[in-house]
């Protein structure tokens, strides 16, 4: 709604970057990024922009912006738990926000006017061109949220990697439809795309599987997407494709060469080889398979959105940054009570909460704050801040001008969080000979 179907990047910027930038600072910058990649995507099929120009312009307004909050980036955090341990004072959740937020603003700015001249130009189609040739064909039913819509302002007229070639509606068959055809709900899309393409489409809001036709969603939010080949000796072979589905799988897509392009697929008589692409339960993919299908392979990346509760976890998320900054609790509690309440409303099935922590990612965090005593109790803390003082002399800013060159360096080589908690020792020693 917000962005509609921008004429240009530039367009698209203008809209997506503010907002990006606001939602970083209240959430870490990470899943806000990971959040945008299937927007963005949309933007890149629907609107035929170059999607690395807004890629890489999203990527920067998130760290802008998360560093304008003490929750915004994992780097505020550790330097807060650092400022802690060895000064005592906790800081509040907008203790950067005088200087992150004009910061955010002049970088905002410098993307907006620069960063399309800067960037490299890569549209949606070279990224659909440099992936797997193999087409489907896939069969999608109009839902209520498109209904209305004309096929052009959905972005649905030839998105990248796929092309429209019909229109089913009351079992009448609209070849080759205009982006002024209006669309109507039940209306079936029928596209030949590439599996990338199919990912995009069934990941579009409005849109659903249409086979086999009238199926139940059931819980569509935790399904995903498994390709899947029919094995020569299967006891479907000779069934209508449909017959292969079992639970609450649905047909998404068909590979064969010499399919029928005038009928629904659901229609299509199995044969040996017959590449397949299903709507499945997420543990239908560990599951033990019969012999009717080979080769399971999950396409990882895609999952339907879910907007019905986006009012509701907003409210929880505003509700833990206002506990936060009001002192009612500590960010730590108004964390972990924001999490049990995304999980105990629906917001957040459990299961996904559990795979959406980066033990990885802690690890790296936990080295890199581990780095900070070792640089301390070595020594070398005190002889590099003796040096840089050497250089920065009496003046406080020179020497925040030596403290931003040095971050900036380390955080070319190695994370922020390391750069961060290689840096704060460092500094704490400067402002020690300072006497500020």
């Amino acid at each position: 709604r917000l962005l509609g179907v921008p004429a240009s990047e530039s367009a698209a910027n203008r809209k997506l970057l503010p907002v990006t930038a606001a939602g970083s600072a209240f959430l870490n910058n990470t899943p806000i990024v990971a959040m945008l990649i299937p927007v963005i995507a949309d933007l890149g099929t629907s609107a035929r922009l170059a999607v690395s120009k807004i890629y890489m312009a999203v990527s920067n307004a998130s760290i802008l912006g998360g560093a304008a909050t003490l929750i915004g980036t994992s780097t505020n955090l550790i330097i807060a738990g650092l400022a802690v341990a060895e000064y005592g004072d906790e800081l509040e959740i907008f203790f950067p926000t005088r200087i992150g937020l004009p910061a955010a603003v002049v970088g905002l700015l410098f993307l907006l006017v620069a960063g399309n001249r800067l960037i490299s130009h890569r549209t949606a189609e070279d990224d659909a061109a440099a992936m797997t040739v193999t087409t489907y064909r896939a069969d999608f039913q109009v839902g209520t949220r498109l209904a209305g819509r004309t096929v052009g302002r959905a972005g649905l007229t030839a998105p990248a990697g796929a092309t429209l070639l019909a229109i089913r509606r009351n079992g009448d068959l609209l070849v080759d439809p205009t982006p002024e055809t209006s669309l109507a709900e039940g209306d079936v899309l029928e596209y030949n795309a590439t599996v990338s393409a199919v990912g995009n489409l069934w990941t579009t809001m409005g849109l659903t599987a249409a086979t086999p036709p009238g199926a139940p969603t059931g819980n569509e939010y935790a399904h995903r997407l498994a390709e899947v080949v029919v094995a020569e000796n299967s006891s479907a072979v000779g069934r209508q494709l449909h017959e292969i589905r079992g639970g609450e799988r649905k047909i998404v897509a068909l590979a064969r060469h010499g399919a029928d392009r005038t009928r629904p697929i659901a229609e299509e008589t199995v044969r040996p080889g017959d590449l397949a692409i299903l709507e499945v339960e997420s543990e239908w993919l560990d599951a033990p398979h019969d012999d009717e299908l080979l080769l399971v392979t999950e396409h990882a990346g895609y999952r339907v959105q879910r907007a019905d509760r986006a009012v509701i976890a907003t409210m929880i998320v505003a509700t833990m940054v206002l506990l936060s900054a009001f002192g009612v609790m500590s960010l730590l509690n108004a964390a972990l009570l924001a999490s049990i309440a995304l999980i105990a409303s629906g917001c957040l099935p459990f299961r996904a909460a559990w795979e959406s922590i980066d033990w990885q990612t802690y690890v790296v965090l936990a080295a890199a704050v581990g780095l900070e005593p070792a640089v301390t109790e070595s020594g070398l803390a005190e002889v590099l801040a003796d040096a840089l003082g050497a250089i920065a002399g009496d003046s406080l800013i020179v020497s925040l001008a030596v403290v931003y060159a040095g971050s900036i360096l380390l955080t070319n080589l190695v994370t922020n969080a390391a750069a961060a908690a290689l840096m704060f020792p460092i500094m704490a020693g400067m402002v020690t000979a300072l006497d500020t």
